[in-house]
């Protein structure tokens, strides 16, 4: 029996390796899209937008490339916390840092730094206050990409984050959705394009 008590902490340890292991190298997505934005917003200028994010071995960091079209000014960009088809808080900042924009790219390293002392319980059930509970978070479908404009400072466009395969082929996912928000855009498939 104590030889049990002994090798308890052990496996929650491998596991809790494990875990983090398995979002090393992860890769996400999303195309941003005025009909997922809520509500929906005044006509504005961006025609289409995605975003890539990719996540280092040791979950200190994400790299992430935001690509605009068609919008003459953005405001700010962030992650946020909720499901598809409801808002939820900023977790995390984008622009106006730390991504740096050339031309119609914003790219740029997300780490701790850039996180809002912001809680996601109430929203997602599950706190985003590291750069490994934001990739499980994405893993889930819980996290979306929202870029604000002057004429639309609630939001523009809007994608929710999902995973790709590790041959940068998109990946069809089911992502949480609940009974009131059916028919709810929540980002469809998602493409790796410019990374490699």
């Amino acid at each position: 029996m104590g030889g049990n008590r002994r090798i308890y902490p052990v496996l929650c340890a491998l596991l809790a390796l494990s875990a983090t292991a398995s979002l090393a190298g992860l890769e996400f997505g999303a195309e941003l899209t005025t009909a997922q934005e809520l509500p929906a917003p005044a006509p504005g200028d961006i025609t289409t937008s995605d975003i890539d994010v990719r996540f280092d071995g040791g979950m200190t960091q994400a790299r992430v490339k935001l690509r605009i079209r068609g919008g003459s000014a953005v405001a700010a960009a962030h992650f946020h916390c909720g499901l598809p088809g409801r808002n939820g808080p900023v977790a995390v900042d984008l622009l106006p840092a730390p991504l740096i924009v050339h031309g119609d790219t914003a790219e740029g390293i997300v780490t701790i730094a850039h996180f809002r002392a912001v809680d996601c319980v109430p929203h997602i059930g599950r706190p985003v206050n590291t750069i490994a509970a934001l990739a499980f978070a994405m893993r889930e479908g819980l996290i979306y990409a929202n870029v604000h404009t002057p004429v639309n400072p609630a939001g523009e466009v809007r994608g929710q984050l999902l995973e790709f395969e590790k041959s940068g082929k998109s990946v069809v996912q089911s992502v949480p959705e609940e009974p009131e928000n059916e028919g709810v855009p929540t980002g469809g498939r998602v493409h790796l394009d410019g990374w490699r």
